[in-house]
């Protein structure tokens, strides 16, 4: 009257964190170079030089940590000797420059063409849903599709 129970995979995995890492940081420099190609990455203009080579493998592993481990930007500087200062105003001019907005369009782009679809999406679908709303809401309508009374928001 037992029920089987299926022993768990304990096949190696070729997972290694630290190549994810190093692939990343490729792909951000990558990255960055092409936007300083198109113009889209503006020229520094402040006498204290940009951060290269080693420095800036450094910083960009630092924020990967700092994004995906839940790091402190004050721990993250400590441990790897560039200021916390530094390591912040370069997420944020990146992030404000659209840096992670390519990244992420052009990994979309491509897992849609590895899948075999076209690197853009040709259609899409908007939906929207029901809030049901108390009585007493002052803005309370019906969503005559769905027969609910409530309020009406856009999906995103």
């Amino acid at each position: 009257m037992g029920t089987a129970v299926r022993p768990a995979s304990t096949t190696s995995a070729s997972w290694d964190a630290f190549w994810d890492v190093d692939a990343f940081v490729d792909e951000v420099l990558s990255e960055l170079t092409a936007m300083a190609a198109d113009g889209s990455r503006p020229t520094r203009s402040v006498p204290k030089p940009a951060l290269t080579g080693a420095a800036l493998r450094k910083a960009i592993m630092a924020i990967w940590c700092v994004c995906f481990c839940g790091m402190q930007w004050r721990a993250i500087g400590q441990l790897t000797g560039i200021p916390f200062g530094t390591l912040y105003t370069l997420f944020a001019r990146w992030t404000r420059l659209g840096l992670w907005r390519r990244l992420l369009d052009r990994l979309c782009r491509t897992w849609r063409m590895a899948c075999g679809d076209t690197a853009e999406p040709s259609t899409v679908v908007i939906d929207s849903r029901t809030c049901p709303s108390a009585p007493s809401c002052f803005a309370r309508g019906v969503d005559g599709c769905k027969k609910i009374r409530g309020v009406k928001r856009a999906a995103r």
